[in-house]
């Protein structure tokens, strides 16, 4: 087996295609090399949530730091007609960003 990578969308589709032909779990992943795991819980999202497609929000990422409520009083701040740079910076401190 090779090191642990996300499974691709062909992937999924290839693991659910041979699934539906009717070959079992270890068979499908004894063919694919992946883990018997990793085939069981493809064919189960697909079977009980019809899942397939892409997990866009299952990596969502590292957390903003800023939210949206500090991108506001930024714009609001940058939007002022004194666009001065020493204003700005004592006002974006007093803001904590």
């Amino acid at each position: 087996m090779t090191s642990w990578s996300e499974l691709t969308l062909f992937e999924r589709g290839e693991i659910i295609g041979v699934w539906k032909c009717g070959l079992s779990e270890g068979k499908i992943a004894e063919a694919l090399e992946r883990a018997p795991s990793t085939v069981h819980k493809v064919i189960v999202a697909y079977r009980d949530y019809q899942l397939q497609q892409e997990k866009s929000s299952a990596w969502p990422g590292r957390p903003k730091k800023i939210t949206p409520r500090d991108s506001r009083a930024v714009k609001r701040i940058l939007q002022k007609k004194n666009r001065r740079t020493i204003l700005m910076k004592g006002e974006l401190y007093s803001f904590n960003i």
